[in-house]
């Protein structure tokens, strides 16, 4: 499944996963752009350790090499060399060493706190969402977790724009999506139901434009505007069970 196209094709579309892949590119891409590419994997049901190698941008592939693990926990490890040349480079850029480091803490804070997150060979020191929203803002958030699928942070946006930071099954949604917008409509229409507003006409989007939102949410078969999963484009409705209520 690490070395040939589309075997997401195999998955059930009726059975319900709150994973981020569903097409089975993500994993054979780095694979097919990288010099060489390893995979190591235990089950510990059956003591096996399996463990293979690519080379030359997929073309090659070494004969699987399955072994006991003993008594082993469950773990999936993939190192691969990109293939700078392919993109016209001869190493990682600053960008790049900075895009992902900041993935390394986006796994960090949404993972459940029991995962142990290093970068360079140092633990980081963020074990939940909450901690992870405070290298954000330095003033004061309203942080709940609503369920074992749903936690949300708010703050006021310092320049009354609307800013958010999404997940949606520990993918990054850098433009959000139907999660962010199910829950700054939710919390708006919340506190218009519960504040005096007297004789201020007071819209929903005008509380949403103060708002500073987190939201690191477990969906059913999520769907994606591109490859790239910037954008959640699941209905709500389809979000599944243990769905946002603001309260």
């Amino acid at each position: 499944v690490f070395g040939e196209l589309l075997t997401g094709d195999n998955y059930d579309d009726e059975e319900e996963r709150v994973v981020g892949g569903r097409n089975g590119y993500g994993a054979k891409l780095a694979n097919i752009f990288s010099t060489t590419f390893c995979i190591e994997t235990i089950d510990s049901s059956s003591g096996k350790r399996y463990s293979q190698t690519w080379s030359d941008n997929m073309s090659k592939v070494s004969k699987p090499k399955v072994h006991s693990a003993g008594k082993r926990k469950d773990y999936t490890r993939v190192t691969f060399r990109p293939d700078f040349a392919k993109f016209g480079l001869t190493g990682f850029t600053p960008d790049i060493r900075s895009l992902l480091q900041k993935r390394v803490y986006d796994i960090a804070g949404t993972t459940p706190a029991d995962v142990r997150v290093y970068l360079n060979n140092t633990r980081l020191n963020i074990k939940n969402f909450k901690q992870y929203c405070s290298l954000y803002v330095d003033r004061p958030f309203v942080h709940e977790k609503l369920n074992d699928r749903w936690e949300v942070c708010v703050t006021m946006s310092p320049d009354q724009q609307p800013q958010q930071v999404s997940f949606c099954n520990s993918i990054c949604t850098v433009n959000g999506g139907e999660h962010v917008k199910c829950v700054t409509d939710g919390i708006a229409k919340s506190i218009i139901s519960m504040r005096n507003f007297k004789d201020l006409s007071v819209k929903p989007f005008m509380i949403q434009r103060s708002m500073f939102v987190f939201v690191n949410a477990l969906i059913v078969n999520p769907s994606f505007d591109s490859q790239t999963k910037e954008t959640l484009t699941t209905r709500s409705k389809d979000f599944g069970p243990a769905r946002f209520k603001p309260s």
